[in-house]
């Protein structure tokens, strides 16, 4: 390697080095409110940030006390993606957790119990939800000799346990000529029903 070479080599490997240092992940944060919310402007020293309202239209200062920082870690068994069994104002759910925050809480989605308004296949409506950790459930692989995966029968007829919980409830999916090209996500679908695993054969 000559000189010219090794000098456009170096200038590369800093300019790749500077980019990549303006390359940062985008944490989210619980606001004590309840919002999760993209938190800019941080500083430590005073401990203070603030986050854009989109519905307010303006700028909303924060204490750094006041939010807890999204975590990748598990806590109480229960990480980001996971599907979690749990109560709402609706009852037993099965639902997906978005993000798990330092101090415990997940924020996580649930079906509403009400149906979008969407052309083609009927779906259910998911909303948003603060709940602790420690009062939810991640899914397992097995339970009592059911796997996640697995096609069973409900009332003679043949489900796929889609999420299975050591609570003894089970997320399955019924087969019919639609399922195949419906892309929605497994809690958008009207042919996804809540079990008990006592009833799967």
């Amino acid at each position: 390697m000559n000189f010219k070479t090794m000098i456009l080599a170096g200038l590369t490997l800093a300019s790749f080095s500077a980019q990549s240092a303006l390359i940062s992940p985008i944490y989210r944060y619980l606001h004590t409110s309840g919002k999760v919310v993209e938190l800019q402007g941080i500083n430590q020293s005073k401990g203070t940030a603030y986050y854009f309202d989109y519905q307010l239209g303006k700028r909303v200062n924060v204490n750094l006390s006041d939010v807890s920082k999204e975590t990748k870690k598990t806590i109480n068994g229960v990480k980001a993606g996971n599907l979690v069994f749990g109560y709402t104002d609706k009852g037993a759910q099965i639902c997906t957790s978005y993000n798990v925050f330092e101090n415990g809480k997940a924020y996580i989605g649930c079906r509403t119990g009400n149906y979008q308004e969407t052309i083609g296949p009927a779906r259910y409506q998911v909303g948003g939800y603060i709940a602790d950790t420690a009062n939810l459930e991640a899914s397992v692989k097995t339970v009592d000799g059911l796997s996640e995966g697995e096609v069973v029968r409900l009332n003679d007829k043949k489900v796929k346990i889609r999420a299975i919980f050591e609570s003894g409830y089970a997320l399955v999916e019924f087969n019919h000529i639609l399922s195949k090209l419906d892309t929605s996500g497994l809690l958008l679908k009207t042919n996804i029903q809540i079990v008990s695993t006592k009833d799967l054969q």
